[in-house]
């Protein structure tokens, strides 16, 4: 019951909200609106200033630039997870073995190198900080005035 009362509210005001956008576009004169259509249409085409570290910059978003940005965005969060929801991510068990996603055995396929190469990476610069510490910290326990960094 509340929700059907929330739907039709919420209709109501979607209703009220158009006919206020509408009513208030007819209250520019036709001369203004074209410019200010084609100021933001310009706006939104004029390639951004690139700062000193390589970003882009705009002295402002436009109407236009966020409603597009907003658009990509929903298209782009749809499709990722559409994507990700799929069979081709999703691990499952075959019996007692457990069958990687599709899309993640590709990966790793491809990738296995660059995968342990980074892992044994950060696990071997862990180990080589810890013992670098504790040879410091031995050092200092026989030599108390020692600098030892």
């Amino acid at each position: 019951m509340t929700t059907e009362i929330t739907t039709q509210l919420k209709t109501v005001q979607d209703k009220v909200r158009d006919r206020i956008q509408t009513e208030f576009v007819n209250l520019i004169p036709q001369e203004t609106w074209e410019k200010m259509v084609a100021a933001e249409i310009a706006a939104f085409t004029t390639k951004p200033k690139i700062d000193q570290w390589g970003q882009r910059q705009r002295d402002q978003t436009t109407t236009l630039h966020d409603m597009i940005r907003e658009a990509l965005n929903k298209v782009a969060k749809d499709k990722i997870e559409k994507e990700l929801a799929g069979d081709r991510w999703s691990g499952r068990f075959d019996g007692m073995d457990y069958v990687v996603g599709e899309a993640i055995k590709k990966i790793v396929v491809e990738q296995g190198d660059l995968i342990m190469k980074t892992m044994m990476a950060g696990m071997t610069q862990a180990v080589t900080e810890s013992v670098v510490q504790k040879f410091r910290e031995h050092l200092q326990q026989m030599n108390p005035g020692l600098r030892t960094y």
